[in-house]
């Protein structure tokens, strides 16, 4: 009887101690406020003497950044554990990390669940055996060099020398009234002397002036000599109508024309697109405009 006494009071004391802790014991320390105290629910059998954290064996984080406000797992239970029965969150310090299994301590877990290596999407994962290939370009082709027809080079460069004539007979034109302007002056007059047998001679020759006036040559001649001194004769030449004929100056020309020794007078009166040439006769007393009955044996020019 004695022995079944001793048997069934260490039972009791086996199971107060695996129930709940004894103050009066020096194997278990006091549990303090951050402990939660160890009861027959949180023992289990992978744990080898080391006090172990529930969240390790928790399932791994989501990767994704959602917080879930409502918890769809259901929670564990053991068979001892009562049902309704709230988990607190445990805490444990510094000191504790020589419990813990050494790749707990390498890691230097404190009670936290370990952060996973959060793999990349397959989409941006590269894979050795993968070969990209890049497309190849499309041969160049080189285009056919277009020929110019003749036409166009002919074409052109009857434009250009057409341009050029007209700049060329514009600058012409303007050059040649400007030495108009500076040797006959304006109106245009020319003054000659000339022996023509009116009483004059070689020391004293007879003055001859010709001017465009009012869209006519008109030509003077003074008289030279002791018999003819003094005497003037006008005579007169009507101009071709033409653009800017006040500017053509007149000049005179004497020469015999038809074979009787005595000079006849030629006017020359220069336009822009032609000369106008009248030949006067001379009679012995003065000078008068040829006729058809004339004959002319002499070139005018």
């Amino acid at each position: 009887m004695a022995a079944d006494g001793e048997q069934s009071a260490s039972r009791r004391r086996g199971r107060g101690m695996t129930g709940s802790q004894d103050p009066h014991t020096s194997v278990y320390q006091r549990p303090t406020s951050r402990e939660r105290p160890m009861g027959r629910a949180d023992a289990s059998p992978h744990t080898d003497g080391y006090r172990f954290d529930e969240g390790m064996i928790d399932p791994p984080r989501s990767s994704s950044s959602v917080v879930r406000f409502t918890n769809t797992q259901a929670p564990r239970y053991s068979g001892s554990q009562p049902v309704n029965a709230a988990v607190p969150t445990r805490r444990q310090g510094q000191g504790m990390t020589r419990d813990l299994p050494p790749q707990m301590r390498q890691t230097g877990h404190t009670g936290r669940q370990p952060r996973l290596p959060v793999q990349p999407p397959p989409s941006y994962t590269t894979s050795s055996t993968t070969k990209t290939t890049r497309p190849s370009k499309p041969p160049v082709t080189e285009k056919p060099q277009r020929r110019v027809h003749w036409l166009l080079p002919a074409g052109v460069g009857m434009v250009a020398m057409l341009v050029l004539w007209v700049l060329g007979s514009t600058v012409l034109a303007w050059g040649v009234t400007r030495y108009n302007d500076f040797k006959y002056g304006y109106p245009r007059t020319f003054h000659t002397d000339a022996v023509v047998g009116h009483g004059d001679s070689e020391l004293h020759k007879s003055h001859f002036m010709a001017i465009n006036y009012n869209h006519q040559a008109v030509i003077f001649e003074m008289m030279g000599g002791d018999t003819g001194a003094g005497k003037s004769i006008s005579y007169v030449v009507n101009l071709i109508s033409s653009d800017n004929d006040d500017l053509a100056p007149v000049t005179l020309d004497f020469k015999d024309l038809n074979g009787d020794k005595k000079p006849d007078m030629i006017v020359h009166v220069h336009l822009s697109n032609q000369d106008q040439v009248s030949v006067f006769i001379n009679d012995g007393k003065k000078f008068r405009p040829a006729t058809s009955n004339d004959k002319l044996t002499a070139p005018i020019n």
